[in-house]
């Protein structure tokens, strides 16, 4: 019974317009996901989603509500594995914008909400390829409960891993949540690793991510690498495959310190791949991978003001080349 409702909602009409769009999308989620994971994606998106604070599960909450409904900008940021969000989103300094800072001082009606994660969760596997699509599928059903009907125009902002995640939900939104994939206007990767093959230095550089947290031992450390090693860029494959960065502007910002312990992931694993005909732009900075999110450029936020200007004076979807 459920995997017929699942196949029901894969071939449904909204499904199949972004098919014509994109022809490999319903062949290349069709046959990655089983009989039993279509399901289980299914459940989660119905039944794990808590929006509030809790320590021990997946949690989205919202810290700025905008005083106007009509047009509403749904900023969703994940945090990376590394930090809490607190410590992810603080800006640098009294001198410079964070970006949760930036986009709460704007004149639109933004709203934003903020995605944590249990960095071990009751499966154990959250950072498998099976464990990342449950969380991903969790991450889409908070978002849906967040907007509870209504349309507004959605930016997810990812630091490292938590762009994996936004990745990873972003190619499950076309089968199981079709508006969020469309209704996405940008999508902004920090620090965020793109490799699409085995590269053997991307346990490393994980490694490196993963030193700061106490809370893991070394040997569950190198468990989590190897295990991020080979999901990362299965994510990064299939989210190529299906063309979803077409349809949103792409920010892409990694560091070149030259301190590679700060760098944390090097420049060959941080450049995205982007097809022809996208728009999509390259951030480089000197700063070092956990200062980055603590920080957004000018250029950035130029690009962010003239997609809110085109969001309130234009109202169309978004399935052009911006300028």
């Amino acid at each position: 019974m459920h995997y017929l409702l699942c196949i029901t909602l894969l071939q449904s009409h909204r499904v199949r317009q972004l098919c014509r769009f994109h022809h490999d999308s319903y062949i290349s989620i069709s046959r990655r996901l089983s009989r039993s994971q279509y399901c289980s994606a299914c459940s989660s998106l119905s039944l794990n989603c808590h929006i509030g604070k809790s320590q021990d599960m997946s949690t989205l909450s919202t810290t700025v509500h905008p005083t106007d409904s009509d047009g509403i900008i749904d900023v969703i940021a994940v945090r990376g594995i590394g930090s809490t969000s607190s410590a992810t989103w603080k800006p640098l300094d009294p001198a410079h914008w964070g970006y949760l800072e930036w986009f709460r001082s704007s004149s639109y009606p933004v709203r934003i909400s903020e995605y944590e994660y249990p960095l071990i969760d009751g499966e154990k596997d959250l950072f498998t390829p099976t464990g990342f699509r449950r969380e991903s599928a969790n991450l889409l059903s908070c978002v849906d409960k967040l907007r509870n009907g209504n349309e507004s125009k959605i930016i997810f902002i990812g630091h490292d891993i938590g762009g994996i995640l936004i990745k990873e939900a972003l190619t499950q939104a076309a089968a199981l949540s079709g508006d969020i994939y469309w209704d996405t206007s940008a999508v902004i990767f920090i620090g965020c690793p793109h490799v699409q093959s085995h590269s053997p230095g991307l346990g490393d550089s994980i490694l490196r991510l993963l030193k700061p947290v106490n809370v893991l031992c070394d040997k569950a450390k190198a468990t989590l690498a190897a295990g991020l090693s080979a999901t990362i860029p299965e994510v990064n494959r299939y989210f190529e495959e299906n063309k979803l960065p077409m349809l949103a502007t792409v920010i892409n910002t990694f560091s070149e310190n030259e301190d590679i312990e700060e760098q944390i992931f090097n420049e060959s694993e941080t450049k995205i791949s982007c097809a022809a005909g996208n728009y999509a732009l390259q951030d480089p900075r000197p700063s070092s991978h956990r200062a980055l999110s603590r920080h957004i450029e000018d250029e950035v936020c130029y690009n962010m003001n003239g997609l809110f200007w085109r969001t309130h004076s234009c109202r169309l979807p978004y399935l052009d080349v911006w300028p």
